[in-house]
């Protein structure tokens, strides 16, 4: 079309607009407007631009063709030629020119549902049928950043980049190849089933040793690395509350999760592969095993005729297998409350903190995780019964104090419940991470649980010796600083470090006060444990003071018999019991009531005085004096 220009009827020539521009007026002007953004014309001489489809827009004014219309900033050309909107937190798509392509940020992963549906996490190009899904990666360690949809950091596969190519073994985030340190391995692999082995002997010679019942000095010493284990396996519960860890404690938390019967230590993934369901079942797998370990020893010990040792009883099998569970219930329950623990997806699904390539409540949670899941919880939860109800039960049972000491040999006898509270407070704070995607809640409730179970072991001071009640309340109140000071790392905080602030010195305290009482907890078990083994021996163990305590209560129980008809079974096996049952806070006690009976015997206790408010004792030295000092 012709459009006059500016003076046409005087007789200038008409001119033509040229094509990506237009005259919206054709009143003999001579200027030409290009096309706006979004509009393009690709003849001369037009009055309006043609606009682009809906969606797309054009780099610049001026447009030609309509091949120059493309998808937007933060749009991504599909497959239908339409074009979807990206993820600007999680995603790169810079559109026009470039409206095919799209990377992740750091921290994320792209995948396309193809993928998703195949099963198959694989580097890919476009044109996709719709924008890919984005998850989160627990660590930027898996997802730099700048990568394909289906791509991660180099070793890593998998949904949220959380498994591991062929040919490496995954940890705690960590993919290391399987043929680099295979002798290393194999030697690890062999002194695993060593101590394993150890560990297990141990306990039948501690369970089973005829004087358990007592505070000896190996068994105050295992009292107090019980103790110390069941903190290492609840500080291994940091792995769960998606905190950013400082270098140094992130390590130390991922090593910890040997003390919670996790085999990925030994690569095993290098030999048998990679599998979803070993990765749930093999703690309960691994106490199985040592129930049958056990049960083959204590069979094998009694079918060899030794004159030296005697046979072991059953009941010595019943006490292995009860501490065994009560050790080993901590990482049971952890393991069965896992399969809920699930962090968010910015695609509003969910995966798994503990195996980040699986997405809870989708297909493969609810067939390969869900079933052994609840088989591991299971567990926990009748062990939790069966314990709690035996403690409950122990002053009832005859011989109470021998068919449970792995119950009632390590507490004061008015406190043979204690371990039902602990057992208590491990089932909540393991319960916990699976409670809320929030860390500071669940740091709240932690805390809060750990405080109110320190204070307790303060007021009703339940284990035999002081030393034990010392360890126990360092334990909680390091567990709990600890807690503390990581909760300004949770990813849900908003205080992220960065690196400008990397050595500000709120961080480096914060990133001390993460690890200090951890180590400090260390130093102070070693102290403890020879304090302890000290102690027992000087006050338990001289040979002296032995047989007076034993001659004391066998004075006791010929007083029962002849005081009551030779039957009187019941009556003896109390008294047996409460002997069994004494501990250090006793000792006073008894010296009390030893010189209450020397007085009574003696005859040196005065009716008069004693209607009188006042009673007199005098220094005796007597049989049953002598004796309980």
């Amino acid at each position: 079309e012709k459009v006059a220009a500016a003076g046409a009827g005087s007789g200038h020539p008409c001119k033509l607009c040229r094509p990506g521009s237009h005259q919206p007026q054709p009143s003999g002007s001579e200027d030409c407007q290009l096309c706006p953004v979004g509009k393009y014309q690709p003849s001369s001489g037009q009055s309006e631009c043609l606009s682009c489809s809906d969606g797309f827009t054009t780099p610049s004014l001026g447009s030609v063709e309509a091949s120059q219309c493309h998808c937007p900033k933060n749009h991504l050309l599909l497959e239908d030629r339409t074009c979807g909107r990206c993820d600007e937190k999680t995603m790169w798509c810079p559109g026009l020119e470039a409206e095919s392509n799209i990377t992740s940020l750091s921290g994320f992963v792209i995948i396309s549902e193809q993928a998703l549906d195949a099963g198959e996490t694989v580097p890919e190009l476009g044109p996709f049928p719709s924008v890919p899904r984005p998850f989160a990666c627990l660590s930027e360690v898996e997802c730099k950043g700048q990568r394909l949809p289906g791509e991660c950091t180099p070793s890593h596969a998998g949904i949220a980049c959380g498994g591991c190519e062929e040919g490496f073994s995954g940890s705690e985030g960590r993919c290391s190849p399987c043929d680099e340190g295979e002798g290393l391995r194999i030697v690890g692999t062999l002194c695993l089933l060593v101590v394993y082995v150890g560990l297990v002997v141990s306990v039948i010679r501690i369970v089973g040793n005829p004087k358990k019942r007592y505070i000896t000095a190996s068994l105050s010493l295992a009292t107090i690395l019980g103790v110390y284990v069941s903190y290492l396996q609840l500080t291994s519960l940091l792995g769960g509350l998606e905190l950013d860890l400082p270098f140094g404690m992130a390590e130390i938390v991922a090593f910890l999760q040997i003390f919670n019967l996790d085999l990925s230590v030994v690569q095993l993934d290098c030999v048998y592969g990679r599998s979803i369901q070993a990765a749930i079942v093999q703690k309960p797998l691994v106490l199985f095993a040592t129930f049958v370990l056990l049960a083959v020893m204590w069979l094998a010990g009694n079918r060899i005729k030794n004159p030296v040792v005697p046979r072991s009883p059953q009941r010595v099998l019943l006490n292995c297998i009860g501490f065994t569970t009560n050790i080993s219930f901590v990482p049971i329950a952890m393991n069965g409350f896992s399969i809920f623990n699930c962090y968010p997806d910015p695609s509003g699904g969910s995966s798994m903190v503990r195996l980040p390539d699986v997405l809870c409540f989708e297909d493969v949670w609810s067939s390969k995780v869900l079933p052994w899941g609840l088989f591991s919880l299971s567990i926990s939860l009748l062990s939790f019964s069966a314990l709690a109800v035996l403690a409950y039960k122990s002053p009832t049972m005859g011989h109470g104090a021998q068919n449970l000491s792995f119950l009632l040999a390590r507490f004061r006898p008015e406190s043979f419940t204690w371990n039902t509270y602990m057992l208590t407070r491990n089932l909540i704070l393991a319960a916990t991470p699976s409670l809320s995607h929030n860390s500071y809640l669940k740091i709240f409730i932690m805390t809060v649980v750990l405080l109110a179970y320190a204070s307790a072991v303060l007021v009703y001071r339940p284990w035999k010796m002081p030393v034990h009640n010392h360890a126990d309340f360092a334990a909680s109140i390091s567990l709990l600083l600890t807690l503390c000071a990581s909760s300004g790392m949770s990813r849900t905080a908003g205080l992220q470090q960065t690196g400008d602030d990397a050595d500000d010195a709120a961080w480096v305290f914060l990133k001390l006060a993460t690890l200090v009482p951890f180590l400090a907890t260390a130093a102070l078990i070693v102290v403890l444990m020879f304090v302890s083994h000290r102690s027992s021996r000087t006050d338990l163990h001289k040979e002296k003071f032995a047989s007076m305590l034993k001659l004391l209560f066998r004075t006791a129980r010929s007083t029962v018999e002849l005081a009551t008809h030779p039957d009187q079974k019941a009556t003896m096996a109390g008294l047996d019991n409460n002997s069994a049952n004494l501990s250090l806070y006793d000792m006073d006690d008894i010296c009390k009531a030893c010189r209450l009976v020397d007085e009574i015997l003696m005859g040196k206790f005065s009716r008069t005085s004693s209607r009188s408010g006042s009673k007199r004792r005098t220094n005796v030295t007597s049989d049953v004096v002598v004796l309980g000092l």
